[in-house]
Order: structure tokens, then C-alpha cells, then sequence
């Protein structure tokens, strides 16, 4: 009986506070946000509470105008936001909040919250003193130490790198590149007139400032420009006829990427220290040769117990596929003997989607192609599309997406295989990888346009989704919805060895497009 009574009693108390606050937030003093970008200010009033200690603001309202991606799961009561480079975590009736790094889960920083959730919202009410130490943390710019209790200031960083500094030394030059946050990652490839290509990911640059950097040493010029993809690419021009190696070390502690020019004849390496562990590039920047199109593997998508989609007239996608691609294999290697052909698969077999990858990767392949028939409930829909990897743009391309990936539920242990394939690391993914997604981009409009033409298919356009079985191959990749199944027509056609020898044809005048291009791009031709 008094048990009963005292916790009824506070649930009224408890009532009461949450109501006192809701009161005190709509009687709110000012406190204001401010963001400044350069010489761009913008400032807004936040809707506060006043409490008995520091004025407290709304976490949603505040991730809202940093353009934080925010989540909220009912069942969980779990409020998720995301930032560039950081996951902020609290759960409704949890005076903890948690900031955890997107690229290192090891860095989790713990905050406690002075004020309760807002009820049912999902939201938080947080004290100011404790959001300045956290947008500290999760933010690329500064928030002002010296702005009042009711102020917050934060000062944005423009830029990720702006200054190149060039030592001459005795033995060669030196070229040290200081970025304001880690480098994800980073390739370098050069031609023969001494031209290094060196490709930043994700790195925001004063373009101004880098191109007055003046020549020194082995450097005869510098050329920065920014890429769509986000990423940076410097050109660092030198003499091949004075230069015997270019390498690069990134040292993580120091936030700095060294560019060791050594001159010809040098047999000393005194004066061009290495700095750190190296991060893996993605290619040898010595070797030009090791960027050829040498190795191209080709998946047949589906097969063994998985059979894909099944047409009205039984011609199951498993076998349409392993048709194409067999057929298109043999026709790499007549035409093509410096080119090697590996197969995720070569017959009737099921083969993980992970797996797939990890062959491709093994075998050092430059290329990865993945052949798939396509479906819809519209029966009348037709014609061909293809795919590189990133977030569904488009319901359309989810629903593919979603199709294509629903084979691991034949996979014994998906869930743990698979438990890292979400969105965020998705996105990470996508950023790490910019330079290949280019080159995917680019052969997947050429296979689209050339089996469209070829083939005599309506061209449904190059499209992003996440394909699982695109995500491990480390080497531009794509997925070639060949058709639609679903539709008589295109079965029919699809069915026939005639159909996907077409096919074949088409996909191969592509590669034989980008073989071209690409090649011109590493100066062979």
C-alpha cells in the first residue's frame, strides 16, 4: 500500500518537473547561435529554457540549422544525429550522451546532460555549457571559449589545405602538404612528361593559395583544381630526366601527407626522411604499368540456389546472366591478349555477394562488372540501366537495390556478415572511393548507351544505389541491369543466345570506349 502510494506520488512529482519545464521553455530568455563562413554571418535566436542553471536549448533545433542528419527510433527511443565525421547519441530518459567517431568507433566522448527529454518528441533539452564542449568536438570549425553564457559562436573552416611547403634538399626536393583534419586517402599516377596526378579524397582546398605556391627544386610547376567528385587533384609537374623516384608518406599523428622527389643517380637517401607508416595507396606510383587495364572481372550475377528473377515464361535471371557474361568473357580474350578474364563464377554455383569482391580483389582486378536482369510489376516497362555505387537518389533505384541485395538471406550468417553494409559506412564508402565512382560513372553511361544502341534496348540512364556486391571490389565498379524479365518482350529477347550475344557485343564496344579513354589519360597513347 505505501509502496504504491510513494511511487504514484512521484509520478506526480515527476509530472509536475516535466511540466514546470515545458512552461519555463515557452517563458525563455535569448540565446542566441551564430555561424560565420568567411565574411558571411548568420545568427538565430533558439527557442531556450530557463532552469536553475545554465540557460538550456533544444538538441534538434540546434542540429537542425548545423545541418546535422537527425534520426529517431520510438521503439528504442533513440535519437541518432549525425555530423561529417561524428554520431551523437541519446536516448529519451538517459542523462548520457554519446559522440562517437564515424571513421574510428574506438573515440566515443561521453557527456552528461543537466536537463530531461522533451516528452514524446525524442528530443533533448541541453544546457549551453555542455553543447559548446560538444560542438567542439563534432564540428570543423571553432566555437568561440570567450562567447557568453547565451552566445554560441561557431567559426567555420573554409578550407581542409592551405599551403604547400617545398624544401630543396641535397639529394631532391621535399613537398609537405598540412591538412587541418585527417586525409581519408589519397593516389597518385604520372605520365611520362613528368606530370604527377595526385588525387585527394574529400579535401576542401584554397585553390588560390596552392596555385601561387612557387617552384623550387626538382618542381617545375603546380596546378591544384577541384574535382566533382569532391575530391582535390594536384599536378605537380617535374623533370623526368632529372628524377629517379616520386613516393609519398602520410604521417596520421602529424595530419601531413610528404611528397620525396629524389633526383637521378642518387644512390643516398639522406635528407628525405620518411615520416610515419605510410597509408595505403591504391596503386604503385612508381610503376605505370601496374595501372593497366590488365585483369577485368566479370560477375554473373545470381546462380546455384539462387535463381534471380524468373520471367512469366520461366527463363530464370541466374542463367541469362552467366549466358552474357561467358559469352563477353570469350570476346575480351579473342580480341584482347594483354587482358585477363577472371569469373566470379563460370557456372551453375552460388557465390556470396562479399565473395564475389574478395575475388575480384584477389585477382587485382582493374575493373569489375556485374551482370543482372532486371523486374517490375508494370509489365510493360523495358530497356537497360546501370549502376555505380552510392545512395539510392530514387525509390526506383532502391526498390532494384533492394531486390538485387535480398540474396543474403541465403547466406548462412548474414546478419554478422553483413552488419557494417548501412548507410553510414555507405556514405563513408563512397567519399573513400570518389576516384574510382568516377571512373564508374564514366563506363557505366558508356555500357548503357552502347547496349541501348547495340542491343536495340531503350537507354534508362546511369543511375546510384547501394549494391552490396559492389561495395568490397577495390577498382571502378558497375552493375548492368541488362532488361526486364518481367516484360515478354525482353525475356524473349534476353532468353536467346542471339539476345545476349548482343548483349556481349554491346558491353564490350563500352570497355573497349574506356579502355581508350582511360589509357589516353594515363599517357600511353
Amino acid at each position: 500500500m505505501t509502496g504504491g502510494f510513494l511511487r504514484r506520488a512521484i509520478s506526480v512529482l515527476g509530472m509536475f518537473f516535466l511540466s514546470f519545464m515545458v512552461s519555463a521553455a515557452s517563458e525563455a530568455g535569448p540565446v542566441t547561435l551564430t555561424q560565420i563562413w568567411g565574411e558571411k554571418v548568420q545568427s538565430k535566436i533558439l527557442q531556450s529554457s530557463d532552469l536553475p542553471w545554465d540557460p538550456s536549448v533544444r538538441l534538434l533545433e540546434v542540429a537542425g540549422l548545423l545541418g546535422a542528419r537527425t534520426s529517431y527510433n520510438p521503439a528504442s527511443r533513440l535519437l541518432q544525429l549525425y555530423f561529417q565525421s561524428y554520431q551523437v547519441k541519446v536516448q529519451d530518459g538517459n542523462p548520457f550522451l554519446i559522440a562517437e567517431s564515424l571513421t574510428d568507433q574506438t573515440q566515443k566522448t561521453v557527456f552528461q546532460l543537466s536537463a530531461v527529454a522533451v516528452p514524446g518528441s525524442g528530443d533533448v533539452w541541453i544546457d549551453v555549457v555542455t553543447l559548446k564542449n560538444l560542438l567542439r568536438l563534432v564540428v570543423e570549425g571553432t566555437v568561440d571559449p570567450n562567447s557568453g553564457p547565451a552566445t554560441i559562436s561557431i567559426s567555420y573552416r573554409m578550407v581542409d589545405l592551405d599551403r604547400i611547403v617545398i624544401e630543396e634538399k641535397s639529394n631532391g626536393t621535399l613537398l609537405r602538404f598540412p591538412f587541418y583534419k585527417p586525409l581519408k586517402d589519397f593516389e597518385n599516377r604520372k605520365d611520362e612528361s613528368g606530370k604527377n596526378y595526385l588525387t585527394l579524397v574529400n579535401v576542401r582546398a584554397d585553390i588560390a593559395a596552392l596555385n601561387a605556391t612557387k617552384p623550387v627544386g626538382l618542381v617545375e610547376f603546380i596546378d591544384a583544381k577541384p574535382l566533382k567528385s569532391g575530391a582535390l587533384q594536384l599536378i605537380v609537374k617535374v623533370n623526368p630526366a632529372l628524377v629517379s623516384t616520386v613516393d609519398f608518406e602520410y604521417s596520421e599523428a602529424n595530419r601531413e601527407l610528404v611528397m620525396n622527389i629524389r633526383k637521378a643517380a642518387s644512390g643516398s637517401t639522406g635528407g628525405l626522411t620518411p615520416i610515419a607508416t605510410p597509408v595505403p595507396v591504391k596503386s604503385d606510383p612508381h610503376m605505370k604499368d601496374k595501372w593497366a587495364l590488365d585483369v577485368i572481372v566479370l560477375d554473373a550475377g545470381h546462380g546455384g540456389k539462387d535463381p534471380g528473377t524468373i520471367g512469366k515464361k520461366g527463363t530464370r535471371e541466374k542463367d541469362v546472366t552467366l549466358g552474357v557474361v561467358l559469352k563477353l568473357g570469350k570476346k575480351i580474350e579473342k580480341e584482347f591478349s594483354d587482358i585477363k578474364v577472371v569469373y566470379t563464377r563460370d557456372e551453375d554455383v552460388f557465390i556470396p555477394l562479399d565473395k564475389r569482391g574478395k575475388i575480384a580483389n584477389q585477382a587485382k582486378g582493374k575493373l569489375f562488372i556485374s551482370v543482372h536482369c532486371n523486374a517490375n510489376k508494370k509489365k510493360d516497362i523495358n530497356g537497360v540501366e546501370s549502376y555505380f555505387l552510392g545512395l539510392n537518389k530514387s525509390d526506383e533505384a532502391l526498390e532494384v537495390s533492394k531486390r538485387e541485395n535480398a540474396v543474403i538471406l541465403d547466406e548462412d550468417n548474414y546478419e554478422e556478415k553483413y552488419k557494417d553494409f548501412n548507410e553510414e559506412n555507405l556514405i563513408l564508402l563512397t567519399m573513400a572511393q570518389s576516384a574510382f565512382l568516377e571512373q564508374s560513372e564514366k563506363i557505366a553511361i558508356n555500357v548503357s548507351k552502347y547496349v541501348s544502341d547495340h542491343a536495340d534496348r531503350d537507354n534508362r540512364g546511369v543511375k546510384q544505389a547501394g549494391f552490396m556486391v559492389l561495395w568490397t571490389p577495390s577498382m571502378p565498379s558497375i552493375l548492368i541491369e541488362t532488361g526486364f524479365l518481367s516484360n515478354l518482350d525482353e525475356e524473349k529477347f534476353l532468353s536467346s543466345e542471339k539476345g545476349q550475344q548482343k548483349v556481349a557485343d554491346a558491353i564490350f564496344k563500352a570497355i573497349v570506349q574506356y579502355k581508350n579513354d582511360y589509357e589516353k589519360s594515363l599517357g600511353k597513347l
